[in-house]
């Protein structure tokens, strides 16, 4: 008997097109079974979206770079509802997975409200409707029903979306990247200016720093960091392996036949076996092996080691979880996976991809990462119960920074100290019981599995369905894959990273042809064992724990393109074990629930609201200020111009920092340049210089404002007011700039660039002693860092030790 409150689903599910077994008199089956007329299609705009978002980078989340995403999501889950209206009783599932993910992005909201108040809103509520749209990818997709089949197919869509990021990546590495290079070393002034990063050339540390990411050859594909792009491919990567080999094991089989038929058919034999599928099972599998070797090659391209270690766990769990089935064949299968790794490698190393400074430098690595979480718990420590807020993790944590840290990292890379440090410890419970429900329902219902390769490979198994809902859902499922490139070039445009037309070109065709090839394991017949199906559930299971090991140490947990792969492989993960068919065996019973019809009417309004909500307060204003300052962008001739789209800028989003701090650089300048004999468009006379300081004021004022936590916005001031000071010595410039700058110390004290600037700006007052005093606690702090590319400049520690006294002046 299911327990309380459960509802064992129907034994064919209604979502496929079959009839639901309804008791008779039954008065909710005649609308239960309309449900098969419009829920695949919701699958396949949800299967859509899904693929879409890997295809342009989501490391600008807290910039708004994902909220036409989260918009469709939401329009979606109010169609959904909105379908629902107007029935006697509505079913869905909730269970406790869908409330620990429920009270993770109540937390999550919570923290970032109050980050709105106390933090630097834009982020926040960026990051906040992020979190939502997290949490409804999760509970959407736990909506459906989820056989054997529908598993497959979606993982399916999913893994060629990999295959055909990681073409694009290889593409990248042995085509744009050089021309893009090579183009950049013949004129680099001319295309940082194109580019937009005109101000870099007055800026030789930032230079530096672009500089050796720009001409790195780790490939990005649709990504903006190698890490987020090894995150995206270890989960599917996994599910392609299990898919090869599961076809690899029937063309096998079919190779056998081939030859069996050939040598009979020779002797003149007419019974010879006759086996039609054989040929496109050997096609199948090797270009599963093509995708396969594609896609490794792209992983070790990108030289992330913990996404080295994370695959290998993946490879050998898999490999070891099949050893009932493969017997000691097992072994075999690891060497030869042993084998294909070191081949692999060999091929990128000999394309200068590789080099043992991997390894080598794999000690510094953690001890970068050992210094991430020991500031990271520090900052834990400081506010454990709501966190900093979502967005707002890299304007704190700079707070707590070690001196000898290298990067501002804008995440701990670890998920579990991200998680608790953003949004608070009941986020991290939350978090904590939902992977708990996940591996140990896997655990406790999948150990009696003999293989985790989904599907039975020899001919004793009987088809779970009929192939005529199958055909139409794989038909949707295409039209999704085919429609989700177009889709996610299209959504890049309005981001902040705009993808080109090489992706498409290039992504699109590896991907449909590797999902053609999937389809041999699609369609494979489902096992007919009592025990509920731990083939596909096990699968998303290991596939989830390894991007969860590869975020135990790098960032990614909060970018959608990556940290969506991890909601699907949950949510479809928890489902298809309730909804395996298995009578005769203990099972877990299904968490689907029903409720009067009203509440779908109520549940349409609530994500209207957050529709709206969202609309409101982060899609529209975002967009409205990126376009303007698109028009600020290409008015940067005329000072007065750009200073005027800026203003429109911030004014049509009132959280946005960026307008403010590039009119920060703009009146830095026009006040240090203008005068008499100033370049035309800058002010010549007195009282345009006045009101241009006092439109630095009010800027300055709202910038601080609209950023109370980030350091950078505050040293951003201090420049501002220094440039102010140039050619007139404004005391009262000055004074503001030494507030700035001891602002900008309070929020990163290990930043020994700031008190540098602090003592010179002491100094130019006239304030010697308290400039001396801040010059040799600059020094004291320079000689205790051992990283060199943390220490002062070279001409910055000559001139704190002529200030300190340290140096005779000349």
């Amino acid at each position: 008997m299911p327990r309380p409150g459960k509802t064992r689903r129907s034994p064919v599910s209604p979502v496929f097109g079959g009839k639901p077994a309804a008791a008779s008199g039954s008065p909710e089956a005649p609308w239960r079974a309309s449900d098969a007329a419009w829920q695949p299609w919701f699958l396949a705009a949800a299967a859509t979206l899904l693929a879409a978002r890997p295809l342009f980078p989501s490391e600008g989340a807290e910039r708004g770079d994902g909220l036409p995403v989260v918009m469709l999501w939401l329009a979606l889950a109010v169609m959904w509802w909105l379908f629902q209206a107007g029935r006697p009783r509505i079913r869905f599932r909730f269970g406790l997975p869908d409330a620990a993910v429920a009270v993770l992005t109540a937390a999550y909201a919570v923290s970032g409200l109050f980050a709105v108040f106390r933090g630097t809103a834009r982020p926040a509520v960026n990051m906040l409707w992020e979190a939502v749209g997290f949490g409804l990818v999760f509970l959407f997709l736990r909506q459906f029903e989820w056989p054997a089949r529908r598993v497959r197919a979606v993982l399916a869509v999913m893994v060629a979306t990999a295959v055909g990021a990681a073409a694009f990546g290889l593409y990248q590495y042995g085509v744009e990247m050089p021309a893009v290079q090579a183009a950049y070393r013949s004129d680099p002034e001319r295309y940082l200016k194109l580019a937009g990063l005109g101000e870099y050339l007055n800026n030789p540390d930032a230079l530096r720093l672009f500089e050796n990411r720009f001409f790195s050859r780790e490939p990005l594909a649709t990504f903006a960091l190698t890490n987020s792009l090894a995150g995206f491919l270890l989960p599917w990567g996994i599910v392609l392996l299990a898919a090869t080999g599961h076809t690899a094991a029937r063309a096998w089989l079919g190779g056998r036949r081939l030859l069996r038929r050939f040598r009979d058919s020779g002797r003149g034999d007419a019974s010879a076996e006759k086996a039609p599928g054989d040929a496109a099972a050997i096609l199948r599998a090797l270009i599963l092996l093509a995708a396969l070797s594609a896609l490794g090659l792209c992983l070790i391209l990108t030289k992330s080691r913990a996404g080295y270690l994370a695959a290998l766990f993946g490879a050998v769990a898999l490999a070891w979880s099949n050893r009932g089935v493969l017997g000691r064949r097992v072994y075999y299968l690891l060497s030869a996976g042993a084998a294909a790794v070191a081949l692999l490698a060999g091929l990128a190393f000999a394309l200068g991809g590789l080099d043992p400074l991997v390894l080598y430098e794999a000690g510094k690595s953690l001890l970068f990462r050992g210094q991430y979480w020991q500031a990271t718990w520090r900052m834990i420590l400081s506010q454990p119960w709501l966190g900093c807020g979502p967005g707002n993790f890299r304007f704190v944590y700079a707070r707590f920074k070690l001196p000898d840290a290298t990067e501002d990292i804008s995440d701990p890379h670890n998920f579990l100290l991200e998680v608790w440090a953003t949004a608070g410890i009941f986020a991290l419970a939350a978090l904590l019981v939902l992977l708990a429900v996940f591996f140990l329902r896997i655990w406790r219902y999948g150990k009696a599995s003999r293989s985790v390769l989904s599907g039975e490979v020899g001919t004793a198994a009987r088809p779970a369905a009929s192939p005529g809902p199958d055909s139409r859902d794989a038909r949707r499922l295409t039209a999704a894959l085919v429609a989700a490139w177009p889709l996610g070039l299209a959504l890049s445009l309005l981001s902040s990273a705009p993808q080109t037309l090489a992706s498409l070109m290039v992504g699109l065709p590896a991907a449909l042809l590797t999902y053609w090839a999937l389809q041999g394991w699609v369609r494979a017949p489902v096992r007919q064992e009592a025990a509920p199906s731990p083939g596909e559930a096990g699968l998303c299971g290991l596939a989830a724990a390894v991007l969860l090991i590869h975020w135990s140490a790098s960032g990614g947990w909060s970018f959608a393109a990556v940290s969506q792969s991890f909601w699907l492989l949950a949510a479809v993960g928890l489902s298809c074990l309730e909804d395996a068919a298995g009578p005769s065996s203990p099972r877990i019973a299904a968490d689907f629930r029903e409720a009067p019809g009203p509440v779908a009417y109520a549940l349409t309004a609530v994500f209207a609201v957050l529709t709206l909500s969202c609309y409101a307060t982060a899609y529209a204003p975002v967009l409205r200020c990126r376009a303007v300052m698109e028009q600020a962008s290409r008015s940067d001739v005329d000072p007065r111009l750009a200073l005027a789209a800026l203003d429109a800028a911030a004014q049509a989003d009132p959280l946005a920092v960026e307008p403010l701090l590039r009119r920060l650089a703009v009146l830095g300048t026009a006040l240090a340049q203008g005068g008499e004999g100033s370049p035309p468009g800058l002010p010549r006379g007195e009282s345009d210089q006045e009101r241009l300081r006092q439109d630095l004021d009010r800027t300055a004022a709202e910038l601080l404002k609209r950023a109370p936590n980030s350091d950078s916005a505050a040293f951003s001031v201090a420049l501002a007011y220094l440039r102010a000071a140039e050619r007139t010595g404004d005391a009262e410039a000055l004074r503001k700039a030494e507030a700035a700058a001891r602002r900008a110390l309070e929020l990163q004290p290990g930043q020994v660039l700031y008190r540098a600037r602090l003592a010179d700006i002491l100094h130019q007052q006239g304030k010697s002693a308290a400039a001396a005093r801040e010059a040799e606690a600059a020094l004291r702090q320079d000689d205790a860092i051992t990283n060199p590319e943390r220490k002062l400049p070279e001409e910055w520690r000559v001139r704190m030790e002529l200030l300190s006294g340290r140096r005779a002046g000349p």
